[in-house]
């Protein structure tokens, strides 16, 4: 494994990728949405089950 270029790689990207625009609207049809909220639902900060 080549450290730096994985470093450099990973710093590129930091720099060149555009940051989503995390506040858009997400407009899902509910038969995508539903299965995704499924799935992300466990990982929310603080769930209990």
């Amino acid at each position: 494994m080549n450290v730096a270029k994985q470093i450099s790689h990973f710093t590129r990207n930091q720099k060149l990728r555009a940051e989503p625009d995390w506040l858009a609207p997400l407009d899902l049809p509910a038969g995508v949405l539903a299965p995704v909220l499924h799935f992300v639902e466990p990982f929310r900060l603080g769930a209990v089950k």
